[in-house]
């Protein structure tokens, strides 16, 4: 995981942590993964309070208002003030100025959502020179410490998201994180998520990678009923839209789209409406997770 990727670079490199930002494929709920992980591993030699970790996420109408600094307007005795107001990752940058014994870190989770050049602004300079002071739009300066560290999350899969331009790309260091049954501790968990990426991978369009679009675990961890719960109402859901939108090609009949056909034991499984039904001989009815781990094979039972 990212963790222990970042962990390897560290060893491996002269200058811990390149340049401290990280961009990565969200396959789990980053913000406690990396918070447990800098707490039993970087806080220990140097104890921070609660508010060494912040997360922030990028949308398409976020600006650099929203992130560096902007305008705040207040009315006081009837006149209307207008003051410089820092916002979070000048924040960030001032808590790591002010206590560089400690590392922080700020996660900007969905990175790619937002329009990053105007964003991010002066700080294509500051990614690249740290500790070096930067003059901001206001005429307030800046500087980026080495103790501050980013962590940006993404989904390639989603095409309506931006790209990450070259100039910024350069200043990061990617580490994809791809779905992995490996993770799931539910046995039926881990069944399922193997049934529904073999769908996936088999029928790939081939303007996809499949590890791109796989979906993750994180849909298959909890006790049994928990799972069927996202099983029937986020995971075939959101199959069915991969469908629809043509990431991946599906024969459609009548009955809707058949993702599964077993023509010895006469099954059929369809997807239509978000729905998932099994089809016996003739008849058709709405499947449960049970129903697919009944005509699972002996390698995934």
């Amino acid at each position: 995981d990212i963790v222990s990727n970042i962990s390897i670079v560290q060893k491996q490199n002269d200058k811990p942590w390149l340049s401290g930002w990280y961009i990565v494929k969200k396959e789990f709920e980053i913000y406690n993964k990396i918070r447990e992980w800098f707490t039993n591993n970087v806080l220990i030699h140097s104890p921070c309070n609660n508010n060494f970790i912040d997360i922030v996420q990028f949308h398409p109408s976020y600006n650099y208002d929203d992130f560096i600094e902007g305008i705040e307007a207040k009315v006081i005795h009837r006149s209307v003030i207008y003051n410089k107001k820092n916002k979070i990752f000048v924040e960030m940058c001032n808590r790591a100025k002010a206590n560089p014994s400690c590392c922080y870190v700020l996660i900007i989770d969905e990175i790619n959502r937002a329009n990053l050049p105007e964003v991010m602004g002066e700080l294509l300079y500051a990614l690249e020179y740290r500790n070096k002071e930067i003059k901001l739009l206001s005429g307030n300066t800046l500087i980026v410490p080495d103790n501050l560290y980013i962590i940006g999350t993404m989904n390639t899969a989603d095409k309506s998201a931006g790209r990450i331009d070259y100039a910024i790309r350069r200043r990061f260091a990617f580490y994809p994180l791809h779905a992995d049954p490996d993770q799931v501790g539910n046995e039926e968990g881990k069944k399922l998520m193997v049934w529904v990426n073999d769908i996936i991978e088999k029928n790939i369009s081939p303007d996809y990678d499949p590890e791109d679009i796989k979906i993750g675990h994180s849909y298959f961890i909890g006790d049994d009923e928990e799972i069927s719960y996202k099983f029937r109402y986020q995971v075939i859901p959101l199959l069915y839209e991969y469908i629809v939108d043509g990431l991946i090609n599906i024969e459609k009949e009548s009955e809707g789209y058949k993702i599964y056909s077993d023509e010895s034991k006469n099954e059929t499984f369809y997807i239509k409406g978000g729905i998932l039904y099994r089809k016996n001989g003739n008849q058709l009815d709405t499947a449960t997770p049970d129903d697919v781990k009944e005509i699972l094979p002996p390698q995934q039972k």
